[in-house]
């Protein structure tokens, strides 16, 4: 049996003659492989005569590292390779069709404060290439979600968790949250020319914003309840508040006569308490008993207003309707009688 002891410095030719040596003894160790000590990051254990601090170390049990100029820059343990410190890992893609970097699985994690997925998963019976941002490899844990072959896009968590802050200038331009959208400072919208600019579906109405601009160089705006023909419309200079009457909702019941709510409605004279101007008109508190259909109720605290009561006037233009007309039919009968007469005003 042959050994060899590495005690000293010892310069073998040819080297492949060690295929025939059985021990070896390097620094004091005998064993059946080349052994040595651990070293020390500063000190690797295998470095080179023309760089003494860069090379291969041993960490500790199953942990081996590479140090370069003195500092360790590389991590290999049973758990993975970590790079460490300002050094970092730089691939070069060979091609346009070659990846620089790739993993089985697509999966990239880091671990910070919280963990950053990239990678290639199956979404319901389609698989799509995308990239996942968040604590977990999956999609609804996810804070950002990219889908790049349905063109889909998430941000937040699914449901979001937590308010998305939208900033420019160091300030929030708009939030999202569970409860809506908020936009701080002006919102512009541009649509096409035969589409709404804002279109908001709740239940089963939408309301429409939409304008444009007039030849005359005004503004056109229409809001639109779709189910109910309630709107907002203007055209510049005047400004129009339709409302429901179409028959096909309606039972008709004969023609109205009943002239009651004019009469029994009491016009007020009053001041405004805010501001002292003088003004007439109803009470809604009174108002309620004889025209319900024209009065948002509020609350009823004598001392404190919370939530004030409210008369929609536009509501007894029927009745107004119907009160001339009886006015213009006695006044006739009246002439008529008086003419019979002989009389004229």
């Amino acid at each position: 049996m042959a050994t060899i002891d590495f005690t000293d410095n010892v310069t073998l030719v040819p080297a492949s003659w060690l295929n025939d040596v059985d021990a070896l003894v390097y620094q004091g160790v005998t064993a059946a492989a080349l052994v040595g000590s651990d070293g020390t990051v500063g000190a690797p254990a295998y470095s080179f005569s023309g760089d003494t601090d860069s090379g291969l170390y041993r960490i500790g049990a199953n942990n081996l590292g590479v140090a370069v100029n003195g500092a360790k820059v590389l991590d290999i343990a049973t758990t993975g390779l970590t790079v460490v410190g300002a050094a970092k890992l730089t691939t070069t893609d060979t091609g346009p069709s070659a990846s620089a970097f790739s993993i089985a699985g697509t999966v990239l994690s880091s671990k910070g404060t919280g963990n950053t997925y990239w990678s290639g998963y199956t979404s319901g019976a389609t698989s799509e290439f995308g990239m996942l941002f968040g604590s977990n490899n999956t999609e609804n844990d996810a804070n950002i979600v990219w889908k790049k072959a349905s063109n889909f896009l998430q941000i937040g968590a699914n449901p979001p968790s937590a308010t998305i802050h939208i900033v420019a200038a160091g300030s929030d331009m708009a939030t999202f949250s569970s409860t809506g959208l908020a936009v701080t400072g002006v919102l512009t919208v541009t649509p096409g020319s035969a589409d709404n600019a804002i279109t908001l579906h709740g239940h089963s109405n939408a309301w429409c914003i939409n304008s444009v601009a007039a030849n005359s160089g005004g503004i056109y705006y229409h809001l639109n309840f779709s189910e109910t023909g309630v709107g907002i419309t203007s055209n510049g200079t005047t400004v129009s508040y339709p409302t429901t009457s179409d028959r096909r909702k309606k039972v008709d019941r004969g023609l109205a006569t009943d002239t009651d709510v004019l009469k029994k409605t009491v016009v007020h004279a009053f001041s405004w308490k805010e501001t002292g101007i003088a003004d007439i008109g109803v009470f809604a508190q009174e108002a309620i008993a004889i025209k319900p259909i024209a009065v948002t109720k509020g609350d009823d605290d004598p001392a404190v207003v919370s939530k004030t009561w409210g008369v929609d006037y536009s509501k007894y233009v029927p009745d107004l309707i119907l009160g001339w007309k009886n006015h213009e039919a006695r006044v006739a009968a009246i002439e008529a009688a008086m003419q019979a007469h002989g009389w004229t005003l």
